[in-house]
């Protein structure tokens, strides 16, 4: 019998052991199906690999295969009754068969979620790629020092995910740091905190379902108000007799200085004397040496008036003097490590106003307080805005027009230097009368090219 004729033949044949066991498989007419006698529907299939008993019958208005079990499994009696009872389930409507076993995933080990300082170095590598220019300059040491004190005072949640710090820690974290640090301190931390979460929650979306800093500390920021410390005119004189008497001899040279140039604190601070030209009597700063730098990659070029020039010519024979071994390549050297520059100014400042009256009346001051003063002067005197700016290393944007015309010279602006100055020095020590006069050059050199 060929495999089509199996197949449609209607036979019925008598279902026993001995008629199982002798069907051969594969068989050679291929895939046959043999039917029971009885019950109807009840059948052998044998193919190429193996014969099992099946049910061929009508189910939901088509006909459909139950399978039972293979032939080697289990007796014909088993598998008949088997049929007999499924049978009787169709009949009913009922799909016979046992349900499919679920099958259980296989527990995926979840990948570890990452910390908060895990996220905060990955910050600072995406911040020192920032460019300008095209050109990839990183970060400013005090940006990172700032981003270094703010992880300092979260140093309890590195280890913390982000998901499991919650909006009641952070504010309660702020709250904290603005009644014992300070408003400013707290702005800064918290500044920090919410760029790492923003950053982390692009790159981990799960994070945006919960509540981020951002919307937890809406309405809570602290209200900054800008410093306006400033030196009275009337009580300057008082100021430079305390700086002089500062327990650290070279501060009352370092306040001299400031004064005279308004240099910001990294640029006085850690001046080196291969940046000081007596010849030219200028300071020239290299582009990674001052603020605007990765900006205009550009030399800060500071025309020294004569009382810079006079500080400085002093602070070189006061090191001139020193044994070889003791001299130090910074103007304003660590107190008791000469290898070092100055550092840690605010204490003296703090002493400076003890002096004059205490914590209650006494001059708040810092090494900002010099470049307001030197912008107040020269405007109130009538000096060029564009001088101003230009002793103040403050960048004239490419938006103004200034920046396309105005090609600066060294002299006038010295010149300008000289005049606030005069004006400065004047109440700082109105009973020394300063007769040394700008020096005067004859040719003017462009200041970008000094």
């Amino acid at each position: 019998m060929t495999a089509q004729q199996a197949r449609r033949s209607t036979l019925r044949y008598a279902i026993t052991q001995k008629f199982v066991d002798a069907l051969p498989v594969p068989h050679p007419s291929g895939k046959v199906t043999f039917y029971a006698e009885r019950p109807r529907g009840f059948a052998v299939d044998v193919n190429t690999a193996s014969k099992s008993f099946v049910i061929r019958t009508s189910f939901n208005k088509k006909v459909t295969v139950f399978t039972i079990g293979r032939c080697s499994d289990m007796k014909v009696d088993e598998a008949r009754k088997i049929a007999e009872d499924w049978l009787a389930k169709i009949h009913r409507g009922e799909d016979p068969r046992p349900p499919k076993p679920v099958a259980t995933p296989i527990p995926q080990p979840q990948p570890t979620e990452l910390t908060f300082l895990d996220w905060h170095n990955r910050y600072l590598q995406k911040k020192q790629k920032r460019k300008v220019k095209g050109k990839e300059v990183g970060l400013r040491v005090n940006t990172l020092r700032k981003y270094g004190y703010a992880m300092a005072y979260l140093k309890d949640w590195w280890d913390k995910p982000l998901s499991a710090i919650t909006p009641e820690m952070v504010e309660e974290r702020l709250d904290e740091l603005w009644s014992v640090k300070g408003a400013h301190t707290a702005h800064d931390t918290f500044t920090h905190y919410v760029g790492v979460w923003n950053l982390a929650s692009k790159r981990n979306p799960t994070l945006l379902a919960l509540e981020g800093p951002s919307e937890t500390l809406e309405g809570l920021w602290p209200t900054l108000k800008a410093n306006k410390c400033i030196i009275p005119d009337d009580r300057l004189a008082e100021y430079m007799v305390a700086a002089k008497a500062v327990e650290y001899p070279a501060f009352g040279d370092y306040v001299d200085l400031l004064l005279a140039t308004g240099l910001r604190v990294s640029e006085a601070s850690k001046l080196q004397w291969d940046e000081v030209d007596f010849d030219k009597d200028l300071i020239v700063l290299q582009p990674e040496r001052h603020k605007s730098g990765d900006r205009t990659e550009e030399p800060f070029v500071v025309p020294l008036n004569s009382y810079a020039a006079d500080v400085l010519r002093k602070r070189w024979s006061e090191r001139e003097a020193l044994p070889v071994d003791e001299r130090s390549v910074f103007v304003f050297p660590a107190r008791f490590d000469p290898s070092l520059p100055l550092t840690n100014t605010y204490k003296y400042f703090g002493d400076i106003r003890k002096a004059t009256g205490g914590k209650d009346k006494g001059i708040k001051s810092s090494n900002h307080c010099f470049r307001r003063m030197l912008m107040t002067v020269g405007t109130d005197i009538g000096v060029p805005d564009l001088h101003v700016k230009k002793l103040m290393n403050h960048t004239v944007p490419d938006s103004d027009y200034h920046n396309g015309y105005w090609s600066p010279k060294l002299e006038p602006v010295r010149a300008s230097s000289q005049r606030i100055a005069d004006w400065q020095f004047g109440l700082a020590y109105p009973k020394k009368a300063h007769k040394r006069k700008a020096k005067q050059v004859s040719n003017v050199i462009d200041m970008k090219a000094a």
